[in-house]
Parts: structure tokens; sequence; C-alpha cells
């Protein structure tokens, strides 16, 4: 016999399954789908080095245990906390492995693509002892130092995959209107490209190549504008928020004199203005990847002379 109550179970039962399965199909939504890749059947350390020579034949790299050079406070801690060589996680989240692989002082990502591989490298600085690991899906490094005979606590910092390239995690990203953005380049020991360049929140902008301009067998010398499209826009103004670019330094100087340096200029929020000088731009790896994106622009804009 049907009964009300009955009826009414029937009913909560239906409406807690419709609720449940909408979210479950939200959180797969979220969740790149797992796909295998050459990396999954890597097992050596020796296998992983063949991968970065297949990709990068110039490259040379040893990981941190091959060196010998090593502080051994430093291998010390390498051993009690049992740092592996090399790490393997969907970095980009893009649903396939990527592998993280350390030496004594830079960290290289090789994140895989669908048909390609790439590698990032990240620089963390010349000091005493670095251990890189992942800590829940993002890239952790700790720095360390020793004064006689004792290691003070780490300098620790997490990167993780944002705006098509790796950067310093930020908890708490800004969100300011960015009205204009300038930047310009200084000449170095060698051939750096020096150039100016300007974009306003139009997405109209301007390049002076000065010198060593070179992009594609193409020389960029003199003035050029275009519209930068909106990817590449978004791209940046999304970064530079993100990395909440008020609280950075005015001035990051680490005394490489025959450094290439670049200063940016931010204007905002009616009328503010923020400018950023980093000499050997490797201030942190937000600036790092900043500079690339707009270094980059000089290739992949329409530009018109």
């Amino acid at each position: 016999m049907i009964t009300q109550t009955n009826i009414g179970k029937t009913l909560l039962a239906i409406l807690l399954m419709w609720i449940f399965s909408d979210e479950i199909i939200a959180q797969t939504a979220n969740k790149p789908i797992r796909k295998n890749n050459h990396i999954d059947s890597i097992t050596t350390t020796e296998e992983v080095l063949n991968l970065i020579r297949s990709i990068e034949p110039k490259l040379r790299f040893q990981p941190a245990s091959m060196q010998t050079d090593m502080y051994d406070f430093c291998k010390q801690l390498r051993k009690s906390n049992q740092t592996p060589d090399w790490m393997r996680a969907d970095i980009d989240q893009n649903g396939l492995s990527d592998i993280v692989i350390a030496d004594k002082w830079n960290i290289l990502v090789i994140l895989a693509q669908s048909n390609s591989y790439r590698i990032e490298t990240i620089k963390t600085g010349m000091y005493q002892c670095m251990i890189a690991d992942i800590h829940k899906n993002k890239i952790r490094y700790r720095l360390y130092s020793q004064k006689k005979n004792n290691v003070g606590q780490p300098d620790t910092h997490y990167l993780v995959y944002k705006y098509g390239g790796i950067v310093d995690e930020n908890p708490l990203p800004s969100k300011h209107r960015i009205t204009k953005i300038s930047y310009s380049t200084s000449r170095c020991h060698g051939k750096c490209a020096v150039f100016e360049l300007q974009i306003d929140e139009s997405k109209k902008a301007t390049l002076k190549a000065v010198a060593h301009n070179r992009v594609d067998d193409k020389l960029l010398d003199g003035a050029y504008s275009t519209i930068i499209k909106e990817k590449d826009y978004q791209q940046i103004i999304g970064l530079l928020n993100y990395m909440n670019f008020e609280q950075l330094n005015a001035s990051y100087y680490p005394g490489l004199k025959d450094a290439q340096q670049a200063t940016l200029t931010i204007t905002y929020d009616n009328g503010k203005i923020k400018t950023i000088t980093d000499n050997g731009m490797n201030a942190t790896q937000s600036l790092t990847y900043l500079h690339r994106l707009l270094f980059d622009l000089r290739k992949n804009q329409d530009w018109k002379k």
C-alpha cells in the first residue's frame, strides 16, 4: 500500500540523488581527464636525464645527488628528508604527468603537452642548500643556511602553474584596474635585446626596438604599433594582479653589474604609479615569468611600422 510517507521518502531520495549527481558532475568538470604519457613509464633518474637531453640537447644538467661539491649538512638534510632525485605530478593540471627535478640551485620542470614537452627552469639563488619537492601538487623549495654548525629554519617557497607558466603562489591576489604598462630594458655585457614597450587599457601598444631585437630571423628596428591580442593582454593583467605587484619592492639589485636590467612602470587605480626595477631580471619567479611574457610580445603580435 502506497502511503504519503512512502511517497515523501521516494521524492526525498530522488531529490538527494539529483543534488549529488549535479555535484559529482561539477567536480568532474573541474578536474582534468587523466591521460597516460611517456613520463608515466619512467622509473629511473637516467631515463629522466635522457628525456631532458631529447627535449633540449644543449642543456647540461645533473641532479643534486650526483653533485660532489654540496655542503655536508645539505647532504644530511637531503638524506633525513628522503629527498628523491625527481618527482612526478600533474603540475599544470592538464591531465598529463610532469616531472620536477632539481640540482643544487635550480629546479627543472618538464611539462607534458599533448604531443610535446617543454622545460621550465626556476633559479632559486645561490644558497648553501636548496631542497625541492612536491607538496599538495605544488612545487615547494626550502632554502637552508648554516652558521657555526647550526642550521636555521628554512625559507620556504611554493610555486604553482598560472597564466601559462610557473609563478610564486599567492593565496591573496589583488584586483586593480591597470590603465597603462610601460616596460624598458637596458644594455648588458653582450647582445641583450634593448627595447621600450607601452600598453594602455584599450590594448593599444607601441614598441621602440633599440638594439639586438632579432625575432625569428627578422630584425626589429625603430618604432612599431599594434593592438595586443586579447588573450595575451588578459594573461599579463591577470599575472600582475595575481603577483600583487603593488607590494613588490621598488628595486631588486643582487649586484650583477653586467646583467641586463628591466624597469616596469604600472599606472593603476585612477593615477597611482608603481615602478619596479629588476637587475638580473630574476627577482621573483613571478617577475621572471612576466619578463618572458613581455619579451614574447615582440614576436607574437602583429607589429606595424
